[in-house]
């Protein structure tokens, strides 16, 4: 429970169970190369008032007070507290400035709130994505899980969100609006929010409100932060139902074999690449096309409409009706539309353009380097708002989705105000962990890219810990494309992996594999009898305990009637094997197994390898029954309907002809409620059953034997 107490100092103090995890709350606005704070000189504050009441959130308290400048009354900090979230509001009573600092999110300005931090607390934040505009081409980064000890010093560079951390809780910090200017801070002995530090003037009646929720780990706080930005806004969570999210797609970007910088695409190659992949009867729902469009520069757009040296046809003939995953950049200043940086108007006309030619979404690139090259997107809170939400809601006038790409976190957060934004890439791209490709990139005149290297699992790290982030923010993750096969001039030499990865994120998966490179038979894994991806719950969630450690775990589930089945998700990002010991997050009798391989795995099991992924898969267990799933598919429970009944037994229903696998040591019995006894193959312990499609049958204990027959 979360509660505030006014200290001795007249400053606030945020309580978490009982414990002061947040101390010293207030104002700071710049002074010079200094910081004027509240109670030091010219910026007092008044005395408290405080009353009680009662909203769609429950009971609440709110404390508020006035602060003065130089006598003069500056703005008003009202702190509202209910269970378990609480928010600081700041409103301006007359207008402020000057306030630049410098042009950087690192360097900001009109820190409200500052706080120092309990030292004891550990912490997870997100690096902002952009820095200073001194920063070359194309500016910023990709978004960076970091993680230590509040003792130790909150990062001095930007970041949002905070989770700040230790077992049994977890509170996490984050702007409530203004969100692509507003980073967080470390400041003194603790952390603020502030503006973007080119920002120099605000006017009276500005507000700012900071969110603090509370969780019982990292992911339950931020879950709360999603629920109370999206409040009314959008649907609760995200959902794979979107279509981008619901089928395989094939994507040409950079890490496909379609990479721009090595093999462009063009009409006559994605012709062949459509023929083949009718011939091999690859099951895709949709294209994704990168750089489809005149760019002056990549990442800089002259006119989002086809390049007529590559499609000189256009996009409907080539791509055959299939729906249409469209890339986007940022704009050349020398664009055709005649629009600025900051316009969010001409997206209008190419939302139109898109939807001619059969895109169901836009996936747009490089916006954090729009943000980098536009002044006004840095310094003016309000444009930099009115440009986002407008691309956005341009899109959703014609009912295409979004999907972000080079974001900031202050975008994902933006996000939670805007239902077509419906998912965000968690990683730089899939090329950069392929030496292969980098290398051969290298030999065409990029010597450079070859720096940029990413070992694969540091990638894979950034991407399912992101990912549960945007995941609790109401995104869902996207992995990038993966190829289905190894390629001896790109690389790819885990597809399974990667195939996991994508399956387990709830997010978009995409393939970039060549004219008849496809593993269709791997792509089938990952599909149900609809071509629907087979998911699981929810993405998957990191456990805060290994946060700082060599071995990072992450937990989804399936759940059905009366029962579960969790995956596991292991990575060792230390440089030598390390023992991997874990068992699910609920009290139960559980068999393991290998989802990667299908081999049962024993207790304890086998070291970790440097660098590797491991992914296992824990059954329920009833009456010495275990049904696996369906034995040839990536998410095996998640292909039809299991209800474990009252008596000890199952019942299931198969979605499509599969081979159903059960661990059942003492036996066991497989009946059929209609049609034919089932065919039934033991292995050992393993029990193997062919079911038909839609088939619905009952297992029962076997009493040493192993059999299949019909239900009377």
């Amino acid at each position: 429970m979360l509660h505030v107490r006014i200290a001795d100092d007249g400053r606030p103090e945020l309580w978490v169970e009982g414990t002061p995890w947040l101390r010293g709350m207030g104002l700071r606005i710049p002074n010079g190369s200094g910081w004027l704070g509240d109670g030091s000189g010219d910026l007092t504050g008044g005395s408290w008032t405080s009353h009680s009441g009662e909203d769609a959130m429950g009971s609440f308290q709110r404390w508020t007070r006035t602060y003065a400048l130089h006598g003069s009354p500056l703005t008003r900090l009202a702190i509202t507290c209910w269970k378990t979230s609480c928010c600081a509001e700041f409103e301006l009573l007359r207008p402020l400035a000057p306030l630049a600092r410098s042009d950087s999110m690192d360097d900001p300005t009109f820190l409200a709130p500052a706080f120092s931090v309990a030292p004891d607390l550990s912490y997870l934040a997100l690096s902002f994505g952009l820095g200073s505009t001194s920063e070359p081409y194309p500016g910023g980064h990709w978004p960076t899980p970091l993680t230590g000890r509040a003792g130790d010093g909150l990062p001095k560079r930007a970041f949002v969100p905070l989770v700040l951390y230790k077992q049994g809780a977890a509170l996490a910090v984050a702007p409530g609006d203004h969100w692509l200017t507003s980073p967080l801070t470390g400041h003194e002995s603790g952390a603020a929010r502030g503006l973007q530090g080119s920002v120099d003037a605000l006017p009276a009646g500005w507000h700012a409100r900071t969110w603090f929720t509370l969780g019982h780990d990292t992911h339950g706080a931020l879950y709360c932060l999603g629920d109370r930005l999206q409040a009314g806004v959008k649907e609760r969570r995200p959902s794979s139902a979107h279509e981008v999210n619901r089928g395989l797609g094939w994507w040409n970007a950079y890490g496909s074999h379609y990479t721009e910088l090595l093999n462009p695409l063009n009409d006559q190659e994605l012709r062949r690449l459509l023929a083949s992949t009718r011939a091999q009867e690859a099951p895709l729902s949709h294209l994704g096309l990168d750089l489809w469009y005149p760019y002056s520069r990549i990442g800089q757009a002259m006119a989002f409409v086809p390049d007529k040296s590559k499609y000189p046809r256009g996009l409907r003939q080539p791509t055959e009706e299939l729906p249409l995953v469209l890339h986007l950049s940022a704009l050349s200043e020398n664009n055709a539309y005649g629009a600025s940086g900051s316009d969010p108007d001409f997206y209008e006309t190419v939302a139109e353009e898109l939807a001619s030619h059969g895109a169901i979404a836009a996936w747009h690139d490089w916006l954090r380097t729009q943000q980098h090259t536009t002044d006004t997107l840095r310094s003016d809170p309000a444009r930099a708002e009115s440009w986002f939400a407008g691309m956005a809601r341009a899109f959703a006038a014609r009912g295409l989705d979004v999907i972000l790409c080079m974001q900031t976190m202050g975008m994902v957060l933006a996000s939670t105000q805007l239902p077509a934004v419906i998912a965000a890439r968690t990683s730089t791209d899939y090329l950069f962990c392929q030496q292969e490709a980098l290398r051969r990139a290298a030999s065409k005149g990029h010597e450079d890219l070859l720096e940029a290297w990413v070992p694969p699992a540091q990638l894979r790290r950034t991407n399912l810990l992101l990912g549960s982030v945007v995941h609790a923010l109401g995104l869902t993750p996207f992995h990038d494309l993966f190829l289905s096969r190894a390629d001896a001039r790109l690389g790819g030499g885990a597809p399974s992996e990667e195939a996991v990865l994508r399956a387990l994120s709830c997010g978009p998966l995409a393939l970039g594999d060549g004219p008849g490179m496809l593993d269709v038979d791997l792509l089938r894994s990952l599909i149900g009898n609809t071509g629907a991806i087979l998911r699981p719950d929810h993405p998957p969630i990191a456990v805060d305990a290994s946060l700082e450690g060599d071995i990072a775990l992450f937990w989804t589930h399936h759940s059905q009637p009366l029962a579960t089945w969790w995956y596991l998700l292991a990575l060792n990002t230390a440089d030598e094997p390390v023992p991997l010991s874990a068992r699910p997050p609920e009290d139960g009798e559980f068999f393991c197994w290998d989802g990667l391989t299908g081999s049962p795995i024993a207790e304890g099991g086998a070291p970790l390898d440097a660098g590797g992924l491991a992914y296992r898969v824990f059954a329920p267990m009833r009456d010495g029954l275990a049904p696996l799933g369906m034995r040839d598919k990536f998410v095996p429970a998640a292909y039809g309907t299991w209800h474990a009944e009252a008596n000890g037994g199952w019942l299931i229903r198969s979605e499509g002809h599969s081979t159903l696998a059960i661990y059942a040591p003492r036996g066991a019995r497989v009946e059929s409620l209609a049609g034919k006894p089932p065919a039934v193959d033991r292995r050992g312990a393993i029990m193997l059953c062919e079911l038909d499609a839609r088939e619905l049958v009952r297992l029962r204990p076997g009493n040493g034997r192993f059999s299949g027959g019909v239900s009377t």
